[in-house]
């Protein structure tokens, strides 16, 4: 998803790439990743988006719609997988 938005000019980055027990200060603590699976799990999937007081109403319009056509687009590839319609069309394919 970092990668699309990029080429749609929306810069995005990994809210929480070290979460606080694994950081540096904690590491004489010893914490796996299997201790705070839900640090774990934000440290994979919340990402930050642009926002900030100077950004104008078309930078933020140009963020939203980057955002909402990307995930529309995930949404029916997951329809399409889910019905099994790509089947019909891979084995079209291997004609």
């Amino acid at each position: 998803m970092q990668g699309e938005l990029a080429e749609r000019g929306v810069s995005i980055g990994v809210h929480y790439p070290i979460p606080v027990p694994f950081q540096a200060a904690d590491a004489h603590l010893g914490h796996r990743p299997v201790d705070f699976p839900v640090a774990e799990d934000l440290m994979r999937h919340c990402w930050s988006v642009p926002m900030y007081a100077e950004l104008t109403d078309e930078q933020i319009r140009h963020t939203t719609s980057a955002i909402e056509d990307l995930l529309l687009g995930f949404s029916q590839e997951m329809r399409v997988l889910e019905s099994g319609a790509w089947q019909e069309d891979f084995v079209t394919s291997l004609r």
